[in-house]
């Protein structure tokens, strides 16, 4: 042992590196926790990451094309248009 250097720095030494190994699991935990309640919100519903998803406003659009495309007819417009704004 150093002449410099007695017991009570090495206890320093000690638990400032429980005190970091500690601070490093809680974070990793909080991490762990923020990116599973992004990836899974409450409702159950799963968002997957990198998939586009349609606003409502898209959703109406791609409606109204399909209508005027004649791929539907008015009943199923009307219908499917009020489902997405409710």
């Amino acid at each position: 042992m150093q002449p410099y250097m007695d017991h009570s720095v090495y206890f320093w030494i000690s638990a400032m590196t429980r005190l970091a190994v500690l601070v490093l699991f809680v974070v990793a935990i909080v991490l762990l926790v923020r990116y599973l309640s992004h990836r899974y919100p409450a409702g159950g519903h799963f968002h997957a990451h990198g998939t586009a998803q349609l606003p409502p406003s898209g959703a109406i659009q791609i409606l109204e094309e399909r209508f005027a495309r004649g791929e539907i007819d008015a009943d199923e417009f009307k219908s499917r248009k009020d489902a997405l704004r409710s």
